[in-house]
């Protein structure tokens, strides 16, 4: 699948996925074109580790959630400020630990 050109695109982004355990084994990059309603994403599952594509997902409200095509776990694309917190939070308990 190719992506679209940014300038294309009224939602576009591209995030790593964390399983149960906290451990990054997953990747998503999940757009929607502008007028469209549909997004389109490329998935690689923090669960099942498959690899799935998907052109017609309709998402109404964030966080976005959806549920993975092969495996059915959902996956949550929260706020990305959300996120870098979280990171940030354990970068500094693993830091503590080191020390």
């Amino acid at each position: 699948m190719e992506f679209p050109k940014l300038d294309q695109t009224s939602y576009f982004t591209k995030r790593t996925l964390d399983n149960r355990d906290g451990k990054t084994t997953g990747e998503i990059v999940l757009w929607r074109l502008k007028d469209e309603k549909e997004f389109k994403y490329v998935l690689d599952c923090p669960f099942c580790k498959k690899h799935s594509e998907y052109n017609n997902l309709v998402l109404e409200k964030k966080p976005y959630k959806f549920k993975c095509p092969n495996c059915q776990k959902t996956i949550r694309i929260g706020k990305l400020k959300d996120s870098i917190k979280k990171r940030r939070k354990i970068e500094t308990k693993n830091y503590s630990k080191n020390i």
